[in-house]
């Protein structure tokens, strides 16, 4: 397999974050914009990620499970790469931060779009 881990979270502009629940299991943190005055995880853009690893101009299958910062991920900048993809999969989580739902469909408004629910999961399939 080729794959690259990168040590950055996805966002949608480019930030340093926090962890606001360190305490709770590893699979639920949460991320928030870090004060200016503490060192933060790097938050870059999906097009910054698909820039630096020259990914091509189209997104096959993209799975997102990223425990309510979703609901940032689809406030802005997401054209770029919403555009070029196939296939969403994602879990939203309002019952962690109300609003995910809205800024997701809210997004996906603008496109053409088919929907399927298969436990948790939310498959989008985006006619471009």
């Amino acid at each position: 397999p080729n794959i690259t881990p990168v040590q950055a979270a996805i966002w949608s502009r480019k930030a340093a974050l926090s962890i606001i629940n360190p305490g709770d299991e590893k699979w639920l943190f949460q991320v928030a914009e870090a004060n200016p005055d503490e060192e933060g995880i790097n938050a870059i853009t999906m097009q910054e990620l698909l820039e630096m690893h020259g990914m091509p101009d189209h997104i096959d299958i993209l799975k997102i499970d990223i425990e309510s910062a979703e609901k940032e991920l689809f406030e802005a900048n997401y054209e770029y790469w919403l555009d070029r993809t196939n296939m969403l999969v994602i879990e939203l989580h309002d019952g962690l931060l109300p609003g995910c739902s809205r800024s997701f469909y809210r997004a996906l408004c603008h496109y053409d779009f088919n929907q399927y629910m298969v436990g948790e999961n939310i498959f989008v399939f985006l006619n471009n």
